[in-house]
This record gives C-alpha cells, sequence and structure tokens, in this order.
C-alpha cells in the first residue's frame, strides 16, 4: 500500500470516529522520520487514546 493511501484510510477512520480538525501534512523531503504526518483533534483524553488506538488497529488490519 502506498503512503499517501494509508494516510487517506487513517484520515477516514479518524473521521468515522468523530475526530476534529484533521489535517494530512506531506513532509517528503523535509524529514527523514516520515512522508506524512497526520494530525487531528479529540474533545477528551479518553477519545484521543481511542482514536490513536482505531488508527493502528487499521494500520495493523492493512499489513503495515
Amino acid at each position: 500500500m502506498q503512503n499517501l493511501q494509508l494516510v487517506q484510510e487513517a484520515a477516514q477512520e479518524l473521521y468515522k470516529n468523530k475526530a476534529g480538525q484533521i489535517v494530512a501534512l506531506d513532509v517528503q523531503g523535509m524529514t527523514v522520520i516520515c512522508d506524512y504526518m497526520l494530525i487531528a483533534a479529540g474533545r477528551t483524553v479518553n477519545q484521543v487514546k481511542a482514536l490513536a488506538d482505531d488508527v493502528r488497529s487499521e494500520e495493523r488490519r492493512v499489513g503495515k
């Protein structure tokens, strides 16, 4: 799976789970750590933790 497609699927997962202010940044060539940064907001600490867990689960599901 291409990096951009993975970011798009992760953003969709965040949207489905009521994350707010979802932004994907293309940082290719600016850092060696990653190609994209995905930023989202949650209303509570518990929601943010759940969002992160959901994105990790989706990542494992697609095999990355």
